[in-house]
């Protein structure tokens, strides 16, 4: 079976311009935030945010707490080209599936043990 390939295109826009998602049930303790700005701090913004069209605009999929925190900042967004239905699939499983990942604590430690940070946050985290 071939994997149909979502991604219309990429566009840099302001993160506030993007309309955040009534059905996104990703609720971020000031715990979560602070670590998000801690590391957009150290190591600055590596991800894209992820929406689709709908008739008032882009809406967003994926990002919500990036896309508050980084307010009037442009931003990568992938736009997929997904139907409303579609995109509340992606919103239900993104984080889930990768929750199911396995964590090896052993190469995780060894990797933190690595790294420094800047903000305690980061590493409390």
């Amino acid at each position: 079976m071939a994997t149909r390939m979502r991604l219309k295109e990429m566009k840099w826009l302001k993160a506030s311009d993007i309309q955040p998602n009534p059905n996104n049930w990703r609720r971020h303790p000031v715990m979560q935030r602070a670590a998000l700005q801690s590391i957009l701090e150290d190591v600055g913004f590596a991800d894209v945010l992820l929406a689709y069209e709908n008739p008032d605009g882009l809406m967003l999929i994926d990002g919500h707490l990036r896309a508050d925190v980084l307010g009037d900042e442009l931003v990568p967004v992938g736009i997929l080209d997904v139907t409303p239905e579609e995109a509340d699939k992606i919103l239900a499983t993104l984080d889930p599936l990768a929750g199911l990942a396995n964590v090896d604590e052993e190469a995780l430690q060894s990797l933190i043990n690595q790294l420094s940070f800047n903000d305690q946050s980061v590493t409390d985290m």
